[in-house]
């Protein structure tokens, strides 16, 4: 027995899965999980589905964007305030360290910071910048320890090279503006019907989707991220 053709300005479930260039599984998992809309069980209404697809695709941008953005480094003036110390005593510190804000996690000047404050409670930092024997031993061991436990957070997953993360992101948009390149000839496979104007409109929103794609994502550095406040170049900040 033939299977009834879906109602006119619809199609079935396999040719949706072709113009947005999936399987009908992965289909089936996002109607399911209502980011893919359908007229009703395995008929799709083509300008919609890819309308809400390309708004899936911009969600998944931003949020690729933003997991980049927390791995980078904070600012000079988030870690201080985070610290609640000035931006002085903040370059103070990264000095004395030999570290900076922008290359240095977050959580490692937090973690320095509070030994340094426990050495001071306990009187084993010298006022002069002169350390003792045992201070040395006491930092050599807690520098051993931090590597130790970057070491075990990445081995476990927890962290990731900055770099990685940006050729992920890279990577999969480019993947995502291949296939919003080839939903046109989809359309024509699959919807040889579909009225022109239905057409024009699909491509122009399509178009309009990969262009901003490709501008965010060409516009994002890790430079453009942490903005430029140079620890040596700023002057005037309270003590």
């Amino acid at each position: 027995m033939a299977t009834a053709a879906p109602p006119a300005g619809t199609i079935g479930h396999d040719q949706a899965a072709q113009i947005l260039r999936m399987s009908p599984a992965e289909l089936t998992r996002l109607a399911s999980a209502g980011i893919v809309p359908r007229v009703s069980p395995g008929i799709y209404h083509p300008g919609t589905i890819i309308g809400t697809y390309i708004e899936h695709l911009r969600a998944e941008v931003a949020r690729l964007s933003e997991q980049l953005k927390r791995a980078q480094p904070e600012t000079q003036d988030e870690i201080a305030h985070y610290l609640d110390i000035s931006d002085r005593r903040l370059r103070e510190l990264l000095a004395e360290w030999g570290i900076s804000h922008k290359t240095t996690p977050l959580d490692q000047i937090r973690v320095r910071y509070i030994r340094k404050l426990r050495e001071e409670a306990a009187g084993r930092a010298d006022v002069n910048g002169e350390e003792g024997l045992v201070a040395a031993r006491i930092r050599e061991t807690n520098e051993r320890a931090d590597r130790l436990a970057l070491q075990n957070a990445q081995l476990r997953g927890e962290f990731a090279p900055i770099e990685l993360l940006g050729d992920v992101l890279a990577k999969t948009i480019e993947i995502m503006v291949s296939e919003l390149e080839q939903i046109d000839a989809a359309l024509v496979k699959v919807a040889p019907d579909l009225p022109e104007p239905a057409r024009q409109a699909v491509l122009t929103c399509v178009n309009a989707a990969r262009n901003k794609i490709k501008d965010r994502v060409g516009s994002l550095k890790v430079d453009d991220i942490d903005p430029a406040d140079d620890i040596d170049g700023e002057e005037g900040d309270a003590p």
